[in-house]
């Protein structure tokens, strides 16, 4: 078992060895007007909704959170990156590429690489939803695996570590940061889409804001070059994956202030835990918040 196991591993190390000396070659390859758009967002945004509306463009390749296994695998992050870069860069030859990614999964890499944030080619987008939202949209997902919820549960929100990101990348960027409110994508997307494919300098194609229905049969390895297994596809993006436009999605209770009330969450710990959670991501969704102020006022000038 022990020589089985060595074997594996060490077939495992050459295949990774050979596969990242294949897109070494594609440094040779130098990217055109093709963009590579790499939109980084907290969990429940309606990231996934987003990628479906680029992949319904017909001229993108799109790519579902590529970095959630080397995050999880920490031999991995550094020779994934390098070669992620490299792929979509030979990718662009042809076509737009879009790689939609959680905050939580690149906080290990994104600033290891300024070189891939210096590429006028790269354009950076950040979907940021109310942390009220998201935190129970999470928390109803993470109800179907844990009997009980705890603090811990809800680090993968990563509101803070997406502001640590912008602040970083707007440092070196060749393009602006650009902002998208998720609230903004169900009740006004024509007008969203419009102006962020005029910032991206790609065209607008009021079509993709239509698409079908994938099915059950759906596992996302070709169409979204996804890694998670099937059931967790389907678990964490089935809204998305049966949808066919964007959508108004849940609504949850405030109180006569405005103030959420995490009524949906089943008992009064839970309830808690939901309330800290919410208070803990919330000071830096309203520094993002000021960030996109800022960008609604160049936008006017």
């Amino acid at each position: 078992m022990q020589n089985y196991r060595g074997r594996r591993f060490f077939t495992t190390v050459i295949v990774l060895i050979g596969i990242q000396s294949f897109l070494v070659l594609a440094d040779d390859f130098q990217s055109n007007d093709k963009k590579i758009i790499y939109l980084i967002s907290t969990p429940r945004s309606l990231s996934t909704a987003f990628l479906r509306m680029m992949h319904a463009r017909g001229d993108c390749i799109v790519m579902n959170e590529p970095s959630i296994l080397p995050q999880s695998v920490r031999l991995w992050r550094d020779m994934y990156f390098s070669g992620f870069k490299r792929y979509v860069l030979w990718e662009a030859e042809n076509k737009h590429v879009f790689a939609k990614e959680l905050a939580y999964h690149i906080t290990q890499h994104i600033y290891q690489d300024i070189d891939f944030i210096k590429n006028p080619n790269v354009y950076f987008v950040f979907l940021i939803r109310n942390p009220h939202h998201s935190v129970l949209s999470l928390y109803k997902k993470l109800k179907r695996y844990v009997k009980s919820c705890d603090i811990s549960l809800f680090d993968q929100m990563s509101y803070k570590e997406l502001y640590t990101i912008f602040q970083y990348v707007k440092q070196y960027s060749v393009h602006p940061c650009y902002i998208v409110l998720t609230e903004d994508l169900y009740t006004n997307s024509e007008k969203i889409i419009y102006e962020l494919s005029k910032h991206l300098d790609i065209d607008y194609k009021l079509e993709s804001l239509h698409w079908d229905n994938l099915g059950e049969d759906f596992n996302g390895k070709e169409e979204w070059s996804e890694k998670k297994p099937k059931q967790f596809v389907y678990h964490w993006h089935s809204d998305a994956i049966k949808s066919t436009g964007f959508k108004t999605p849940s609504m949850y209770e405030v109180n006569a202030d405005g103030i959420p009330t995490f009524s949906e969450a089943a008992d009064s710990d839970e309830q808690a835990v939901c309330k800290n959670a919410y208070a803990k991501q919330l000071p830096y969704y309203e520094l993002l918040l000021q960030e996109y102020s800022k960008q609604q006022q160049l936008m006017v000038q």
